[in-house]
């Protein structure tokens, strides 16, 4: 089984099962969505969020750092990549920089600052995001259901 399905429901709403959760990622009606749930890029920065949260929690406990609320919010800036010979679906739009700040509240000194800020360069989805990926795609066609 894949360990993710998305599924068009409608609109620009599509159905996401993961581990055992199902949730609704949707475009802003800015981009022609209804805003129902996240946006794909949304849940990328979210990933990032979410991941060095865990990482950080996992550099704390076992460097002894009391820490005592942890936040980490993600801005982005996206880019457009346009090739003006090219049909207008094939522009390349991306994330092109992820600013990321984490907020930790707790008698922190200096010391365990750095080494929060070192441990967040642990964090598997950063790692995925500064590194190439290989994405391997097929397309199956299935019967359609208008005959």
């Amino acid at each position: 089984m894949a360990e993710v399905l998305a599924r068009w429901i409608r609109g620009r709403q599509v159905e996401v099962v993961t581990q055992g959760h199902a949730f609704v990622v949707d475009e802003p009606k800015e981009h022609r969505g209804e805003g129902l749930g996240p946006s794909p890029l949304g849940l990328l920065r979210s990933a990032l969020a979410a991941c060095t949260v865990a990482t950080l929690l996992d550099v704390a406990e076992a460097q002894n750092i009391p820490v005592e609320g942890l936040e980490v919010t993600i801005d982005s800036k996206l880019s457009v990549v346009m090739d003006e010979s090219r049909l207008s679906w094939e522009r390349r739009l991306r994330i092109s920089r992820m600013i990321r700040e984490i907020r930790v509240r707790g008698p922190i000194t200096e010391e365990q600052k750095e080494l929060l800020l070192k441990g967040a360069e642990f964090c598997p989805v950063e790692n995925t995001l500064t590194n190439p990926v290989k994405i391997e795609t097929t397309v199956v066609i299935e019967g359609s259901s208008q005959q």
